[in-house]
C-alpha cells in the first residue's frame, strides 16, 4: 500500500525538475537536437525477479513505450510521444494523450527555436537509469 501511495503522490506532482540543453550526436552524420531531461523529485525503487532494483516511475515510462536508453547509443524515435510547450513550461505527453509529467520552467528562446526548426526533441526521463527517445515537439503557446 505504501508503494501505491508513493506512486500516486509522484503522479500528481508537478515538481519534476527539467533541464534543457542540446544533445550532441555520437556519429558525424547525427543531428544536434534540443534536449529536455525530466528528473522526478525522487526514486521509487522496486526489486525485480532477477534481484535488480528499478525505479517504478521509469518503468512506467517504459511500459508506455519510452525505451530504456544508454548514452553511448543513438536514441530511438517514438512518434506517439509528444513534448508540448504550455504557458507554464513543458508537458511530456504519452500515447493516448496521457500527460505523463510536467515541468514548470521558462523555455529559452534559442531552445524553443531549435525545437520548432527540427520539430523533434530528445527527451530523457529518470534519475539514474533513464528512459529516452526522440519525440515530436509542439509549441502550443
Amino acid at each position: 500500500m505504501a508503494l501505491l501511495a508513493r506512486l500516486a503522490e509522484a503522479a500528481h506532482s508537478e515538481a519534476d525538475n527539467v533541464e534543457l540543453g542540446f544533445h550532441e550526436p555520437s556519429t558525424p552524420a547525427g543531428v544536434r537536437l534540443p534536449s529536455a531531461r525530466f528528473r522526478p523529485a525522487g526514486i521509487i525503487d522496486m526489486p525485480t525477479r532477477e534481484g535488480d532494483r528499478r525505479d517504478v516511475q521509469v518503468e512506467s515510462a517504459v511500459a508506455l513505450g519510452l525505451p530504456r536508453w544508454a548514452a553511448d547509443r543513438e536514441p530511438p524515435r517514438r512518434p506517439r510521444w509528444l513534448l508540448r510547450r504550455t504557458p507554464r513550461g513543458l508537458d511530456l505527453i504519452a500515447p493516448k494523450r496521457l500527460v505523463f509529467t510536467r515541468g514548470r520552467l521558462p523555455v529559452p528562446y534559442s531552445w524553443r527555436m531549435a525545437a520548432l526548426t527540427h520539430g523533434l526533441v530528445l527527451v530523457t526521463y529518470g534519475q539514474e537509469k533513464i528512459a529516452a527517445a526522440v519525440i515530436p515537439y509542439l509549441d502550443s503557446v
